[in-house]
């Protein structure tokens, strides 16, 4: 069977909900290790967002219609969830008690559209050589 974009990119979606929640478990046990956790949660997040906006979003003259509306409302979205993750930081910074239920809550919703909706979409319209071009720039990333 082919590789699919929709297959390797719920891989990181899972990746990425799996290092928020080490983050938030280990915040009401341990600070120091928590901001280890957050750290590496936001290195993850911030190499995701790349790819997603350097590998596949860039493909933009491959999409139509709804798949372009699509990009620039999970554009936006990642402008939101970059935003929560530096509040975020700014409290891990200066010692403040952090709420994480809103990052987790953007971030399940808009993992979930493009795992059901998206990513497959991509996967059935795409063009076979611009599907496997995106595939392999996601696997030079991962």
């Amino acid at each position: 069977m082919a590789e699919k974009i929709s297959t390797l990119m719920l891989k990181e979606h899972r990746k990425i909900d799996n290092l928020l929640s080490d983050f938030g478990k280990e915040l009401p046990k341990d600070f120091d290790e928590a901001k280890i956790r957050f750290s590496e949660f936001v290195w993850a997040l911030q190499k995701h967002f790349f790819l997603e906006e350097k590998a596949i979003f860039i493909m933009g003259d491959k999409l139509v219609g709804e798949e372009v509306v699509n990009v620039f409302e999970l554009m936006k979205e990642h402008g939101e969830i970059t935003e929560l993750v530096k509040n975020i930081e700014e409290g891990i910074n200066t010692g403040v008690n952090v709420d994480i239920s809103s990052l987790r809550t953007l971030i399940l919703k808009h993992a979930a559209f493009e795992d059901k909706y998206f990513y497959p979409e991509l996967d059935e319209s795409l063009d076979p050589e611009v599907k496997e071009q995106i595939i392999n720039r996601i696997k030079q990333l991962i």
